[in-house]
């Protein structure tokens, strides 16, 4: 969403405005002016009957004024006429006006009846002020130019009240009490400020988020302040007559809390405050939902506080998805928000009883002569200049010395004198763990468990790398006697997983150090925070700690100067108050009038010195300043050591509120990474575990391979071959090529067997096929819920081991490379049984080529599978190479038997194997418990020399090898050579 134009992005009607109903007279005249006129002035009373009557017939247009701009010129120029007959007859020379006014109560109609001119000012300004507000709430609003206009209506409706507050206060009309002239001046600037928050919400103006937010929560400050004065005495009486007030104010009350609290929200994500930003939309969303439920029944404001609860609602969603998943902030608690202090713009505009433009002209003008009201302005002016240029001397004067005593910082110095005081923060936060010890030691043992069980992982992973080590060892022993051979890939796979533990567990022991760190430096202060107050308070640096007394009468001589400084600021105060005072209680009217004719520059002059004589002392005050502040710079020097000593004391009274407070926000943050850390370590351990099983297990399963090798394959002795036995090989049936693992083109053994030999062994169909598909590589075969992952309760961030990357190149399921031994040249006339064993080698030789394409396809379709039929190769290979083994040690049969090499047998003992994978299937062949159907392997054959079974193709079970009977001997076989069947003697 975007946080810089919100202000237009959703529909919020304006709402309705309130205005006050105006009072209601009885027709009255101002015939008793002849009396005041015969008796104050040297004038015949009926020669005013005229301007009598004009009176009289402007209070009566006033009185039936019409609600528009025209009723307002006429009531402003009766109460002008007003002020002017109020100023030829004051009450302290003339007395009351003998004239009854009487009014009516605007909310009870209850009619007073008073005398004197003062309640027909009151009520005829108390209308004017009314006639602004119904001015104001009867304009649309929907254009600029119409908000300004209402909101100036508004202002000099409060600015009427205000006058008429000040002024005319105390009469006996209750709607006019200082309580209801409150409500009525609250209510018209609430409505003003309203004004300027429609404004920026139409998104015409630029306008800050904050700006908007502060402006909201004025409005909704002015609200509250009604809602109490309605529901107290005497304004009570509004609320009884206008019923619907209450629920529309409250309504107003909470829609402008909302709207503050969104732009307050949208302010604080500007500042990259994303968990007090969730909490704003929170709070902003509550205020909406109550305003609806004070909205019921005015369609209007319904529709408003209904599109703001939906757009307040999408708001608060997206910003506490985007908290959680991506920046994870605290989100504070509505008591734990700043408030939105509220800005107030508009003011009520200063009325003027008379202005010229709408006063028109003096109907008693013949009473006074106008010189009289000149010589009045040119005196007020005089005072109104002096008072100004007073003011602005002593504001440049107290703004110095406050500069001054800023610079001086004398407030750090109060300190010694004082008691320390804890601050409002640290308190807060004293609250909030107060009586939570349980939770701080359950806190600490949780961080011992922590330990004992990255301890544990230890342990376990050292026991690994010790199970390796026998490994690797036992393998290089076992490959220094028989020839090297290719490394087993499931032991590497165990062994990166085992480093990739170990890598992570080091991370966790970092990060366990950090927070072993973090709760040990945090702990003491958290069990202080949570704990009794007096004990909390004790630790705060006092005074009485530090030695460093100052000069003698240093100190006293200092107090006395502040002291000074400060009798001369309230000297200043209470001066300027009285000149003010002065000022406007004098009355200069009746003087004026009897110096008519007479020089007024002189009277002016004259009245003129008890105001110059009033301001000449202030002066003098203003004068003393630049000395009493010469002599506290002095006095300054002196205290450098005491100054040193609250600086001391502030410092160490800061590191300590500090030290508090980072160990209070700390609390959370050590709650959570201890509560991960353990939830690491208990996963962690159960992988663990399941890794020391599979290397207890593989490395148990290798080292029965290296016994059953070291039992079936002894070195044989180094072949003579002489030179008539040099006979050309027959040629036979050849083995297909594989290709390495890493890729390779495969040599295909062609369709067609030349003469004489065996047809290559077929494929397996896929319906043969036993096993689940191959989804992973070797490398891969693990359980995905055992593949280790990083700890997560690092105090800093800490990367993730990148995976391995897997060659582009690598085939999806291991091959076997195996060399296929060259066929043997048998001449005529051997012995049967040479024959016969030659016999059973062409055959294992075929089993071996069918099992080996059996493993490209079953490697293709699943690595269960795939193990049992290269289980079943490696159990053909111990076959074929324990016979070829045997085959030279026949010599003593015929002569003519060729010698086979020592290369040709340690390879087909497998040896001489580059395909690694081989070991992976040694590790789990034990587990192939099904035939090969194209190869015709035994489903027990489990390694390479141990015994095949009696299941072999073309075997009986009661024989060793196909066509021998169970007693043929073969000398010089051992008993361990491998075939299955065929007794030591034999």
């Amino acid at each position: 969403y975007n946080q810089t134009k919100m202000a237009a992005s959703w529909e919020c009607p304006n709402l309705p405005m309130l205005s006050f109903p105006m009072k209601e007279t009885s027709k009255n005249t101002f015939l008793a002016l002849k009396i005041l006129i015969g008796a104050h002035y040297e004038e015949n009373p009926d020669s005013f009957d005229e301007e009598i009557k004009q009176l009289d017939q402007l209070r009566e247009a006033a009185a039936k004024a019409s609600r528009d701009s025209s009723g307002m010129n006429v009531m402003r120029r009766y109460l002008a006429q007003l002020h002017l007959v109020k100023a030829r007859f004051p009450v302290q020379t003339c007395g009351q006006l003998p004239v009854d006014f009487a009014w009516k109560d605007a909310y009870t109609g209850v009619e007073y009846i008073q005398e004197g001119i003062n309640i027909e000012q009151a009520c005829v300004l108390y209308n004017i002020a009314s006639l602004h507000g119904q001015l104001g709430s009867n304009l649309h609003r929907s254009t600029e130019q119409e908000m300004k206009e209402a909101c100036t209506h508004f202002q000099c409706a409060a600015g009427a009240f205000v006058f008429l507050d000040e002024n005319f206060g105390m009469n006996s009309c209750k709607d006019l009490a200082p309580e209801f002239l409150a409500l009525y001046k609250n209510l018209m600037l609430g409505q003003a400020q309203e004004c300027l928050v429609e404004k920026s919400l139409k998104g015409t103006s630029k306008v800050k988020n904050n700006t908007i937010a502060k402006l909201s929560a004025k409005v909704a400050d002015y609200y509250t302040l009604i809602l109490k004065a309605l529901e107290s005495d005497p304004c009570s009486v509004i609320s009884k007559k206008q019923k619907d007030w209450v629920k529309l104010i409250k309504s107003k009350q909470c829609y402008y809390s909302s709207i503050a609290y969104l732009f307050q929200a949208l302010s604080s994500a500007e500042m990259g405050k994303h968990g007090e930003k969730v909490a704003y939309f929170q709070m902003a969303l509550q205020k909406a939902t109550t305003a609806g439920k004070a909205a019921k029944g005015n369609d209007l404001v319904q529709e408003a506080v209904t599109n703001l609860i939906a757009h307040v609602s999408e708001l608060y969603q997206v910003a506490l998805k985007e908290n959680d998943q991506i920046y994870h902030e605290r989100v504070p608690s509505p008591d734990d928000l700043p408030p939105v202090q509220g800005s107030d713009i508009v003011k009520p505009v200063v009325f003027q009883p008379i202005d010229g433009k709408q006063a028109g002209t003096d109907i008693l003008g013949r009473l006074v002569p106008m010189k009289a009201y000149e010589a009045a302005s040119v005196y007020s002016e005089e005072k109104a200049t002096l008072l100004r240029s007073l003011m602005s001397s002593v504001e440049a004067k107290d703004e110095e010395l406050q500069q001054y005593m800023f610079s001086l910082n004398v407030g750090e110095m109060e300190t010694l004198n004082k008691e320390p005081k804890l601050p409002d923060e640290v308190l807060q936060l004293h609250n909030l763990l107060e009586s939570k010890t349980d939770v701080l030691r359950k806190l600490h043992s949780d961080m011992e468990e922590l330990l004992a069980l990255s301890e544990k992982a230890s342990d376990d992973l050292t026991l690994v790398a010790k199970r390796r080590h026998e490994e690797e060892h036992e393998e290089q022993e076992f490959q220094a006697r028989f020839g090297s051979r290719a490394s087993s890939q499931v032991c590497a796979s165990i062994w990166k997983e085992w480093e990739n533990y170990q890598s992570f567990h080091q991370q966790g022991l970092k990060s366990n150090r950090e927070l072993k760190v973090m709760l040990d430096t945090h702990y003491k202060n958290l069990l202080l925070l949570s704990g009794p107050l007096s004990v909390l308070s004790s630790i705060v640096p006092k005074a009485s700690l530090l030695d460093t007394p100052p000069e003698e009468g240093t100190s006293q001589r200092w107090e006395e100067l502040l002291a000074k400084i400060e009798q001369m600021k309230q000297q200043r105060q209470t001066l300027m108050a009285q000149l003010r005072e002065q000022m406007n209680k004098e009355d200069i009217i009746k003087t004026l009038i009897g110096h008519v004719g007479k020089n007024m520059d002189g009277f002016i002059d004259e009245h003129m010195k008890k105001h110059r004589e009033c301001a000449e002392v202030i002066r003098l005050n203003l004068a003393a300043q630049e000395r009493i502040l010469a002599a506290v710079t002095e006095a300054n020097a002196g205290m450098a050591r005491k100054r040193l000593t609250a600086q001391e004391l502030d410092k160490r009274q800061k590191e300590v509120f500090d030290s508090l407070v980072a160990s209070a926000n700390s609390f959370p943050l050590l709650q959570n990474k201890i509560r991960e850390g353990l939830g690491f370590y208990t996963r962690f351990h159960d992988n663990i575990q399941k890794l020391k099983k599979k290397a207890d297990d593989v490395c148990a399963a290798r080292k029965k391979e290296r016994q059953a090798l070291e039992r079936t394959s002894p070195t044989p002795p180094e072949p003579v071959v002489s030179e008539a036995s040099k006979v050309l090989p027959i040629q036979g049936p050849r083995l297909p090529s594989f290709p390495p693992v890493g890729g390779g083109t495969q040599v295909l053994p062609s369709s067609q067997p030349a003469s004489g030999q065996l047809p290559p062994a077929r494929p397996p169909k896929k319906s043969e096929l036993r096993g689940t598909p191959l989804q992973q590589g070797p490398m891969e075969q693990t359980d995905q819920s055992e593949r280790p992952e990083p700890p997560s309760h690092v105090v800093p961030a800490l990367p993730t081991p990148a995976p391995a990357a897997t060659p582009v190149s690598a085939p999806l399921f291991p091959m076997v490379s195996m060399a296929t031994p060259t066929p043997l040249l048998l001449p005529e006339g051997l012995d049967p049984q040479i024959t016969e064993l030659h016999k059973t080698l062409l055959e294992l030789q075929g089993q071996l080529q069918g099992a080996q394409g059996s493993m490209i396809v079953q490697g293709a379709q699943g690595s269960t599978g795939f193990q049992g039929v290269q289980g079943s190769v490696v159990g053909v290979q111990g076959a074929q190479g324990s016979l070829l083994s045997r085959l030279p040690t026949l010599d003593q049969h015929s002569t003519n038997l060729p010698q086979v090499s020592n290369q040709q047998a340690s390879s087909s003992h497998g040896f001489g194997q580059s395909d690694a994978e081989i070991d992976h299937s040694l590790s789990n062949i034990r587990d192939v418990r099904s035939p090969i159907p194209s190869a015709g392997m035994p489903p027990s054959s489990e390694m390479s020399g141990m015994p095949l079974s009696s299941e072999m193709s073309g075997m009986p079970p009661s024989s060793g090898l196909s066509g021998m009977p169970p007693s043929s001997g073969l000398s010089g076989m051992p008993p361990s050579s491998g075939l299955s069947g065929m007794p030591p003697s034999s």
